[in-house]
């Protein structure tokens, strides 16, 4: 009986040989996604990996990764430009440094390979990149839509900039800058990209205590959303010397925390015709000096601050600006809100 049951398995023939054909099925030689067209293959592609690669790193990074599978997929990925328009650029340390040819040589067929779609780049600048790298992102310009410099800029960057020819950005959408530590990070590279008429998002993180705005060539007036965070600041009259250069702007968000003593100075209150929407993190000081007759949306978010008079802040800000907001959004310490003060002149 055992040898019989044995020959049974080992043949694949009678009842046994059926029951086993219907608890495994035949493993196709051919997968299903292997029948999918390109177009549709791409497009799981595109949905599977993450929204940014890093293009330094080909051994286990988005498209890069793909491309190793098999010629079908590499065929499929290196002609989807999707797939290769959002990245990050990081110097990588050792042990996964990788030659200075070849990267500049993979930062050059990546960005060949975007094709003419818009590209979203995070770089940090702190790390030290070839010129051969920086002077193919610049060639690049017409296509930056998103960008993020991130870090402080290391000196090899900042020369790089300093030294390129004058640079067209018609398809930049919106810019950020966080963490520069010197003036001079901040007016070299927001003054390469002086020559953008689409710029409309800001994004300011720096770590200076002093900025004049007015001395960086920069298109302040299209700027339509602004996001601010100067960590360093101790005036509200280098806040609003910034907004002055701003007068189209629509949303507006403020993390810079001032003290007190801050407000010692005169100002001119600042009238901002177009601005929809405006969140006041930290500091309620920038409400004093602002008029926003079309005001939307107000958020008012300092719940680790012992601040007695928000209430009255926030009442007179909105009975200067006479606005009807439609959402009031407030996070405040219970014995800093006094309902009845506040309710009493917003509308």
């Amino acid at each position: 009986m055992k040898t019989q049951r044995t020959a049974t398995i080992g043949d694949r023939t009678g009842t046994d040989t059926d029951v086993v054909s219907i608890i495994e099925p035949k493993v196709e030689l051919n997968p299903f996604i292997h029948s999918l067209p390109p177009e549709i293959l791409s497009k799981i592609f595109f949905l599977a990996l993450p929204s940014s690669y890093s293009v330094l790193e080909p051994l286990r990074e988005g498209p890069w990764l793909l491309g190793r599978v098999c010629r079908w997929w590499r065929d499929i990925t290196w002609g989807y430009p999707a797939l290769w328009s959002s990245f990050v650029l990081i110097d990588w340390k050792a042990p996964h440094r990788i030659q200075e040819e070849t990267g500049a040589r993979m930062v050059q067929e990546a960005l060949q390979r975007t094709g003419q779609s818009k590209l979203s780049m995070t770089i940090l600048t702190c790390h030290i990149f070839s010129d051969a790298i920086v002077e193919t992102l610049l060639q690049h310009s017409r296509q930056w839509e998103d960008v993020c410099f991130l870090g402080p800029s290391s000196r090899q960057w900042t020369q790089s900039l300093l030294n390129s020819h004058p640079i067209h950005f018609p398809s930049l959408r919106s810019l950020s800058l966080a963490y520069p530590h010197s003036i001079d990070d901040i007016a070299t590279t927001m003054g390469v990209i002086k020559d953008a008429p689409n710029l409309r998002c800001l994004q300011l993180d720096v770590w200076v205590p002093y900025l004049d705005p007015s001395t960086i060539l920069f298109p302040w007036s299209c700027i339509t959303h602004l996001d601010m965070t100067f960590s360093k600041f101790n005036r509200i009259e280098q806040i609003v010397k910034l907004l002055c250069l701003c007068p189209n702007l629509e949303e507006l968000k403020d993390r810079t925390m001032l003290r007190s003593e801050a407000a010692t100075s005169i100002i001119a209150p600042l009238t901002l015709e177009k601005l929809r929407s405006l969140s006041v993190i930290f500091s309620h000081l920038l409400l004093r000096h602002l008029t926003c007759p079309v005001l939307e949306y107000l958020t008012f978010d300092m719940p680790c601050i012992d601040y007695p008079s928000s209430s009255l802040t926030i009442s007179q800000f909105s009975a200067c600006s006479g606005s009807h907001l439609q959402a009031l959004d407030l996070w405040l310490a219970r014995k800093a809100l006094n309902l009845d003060q506040l309710f009493s002149c917003v509308p």
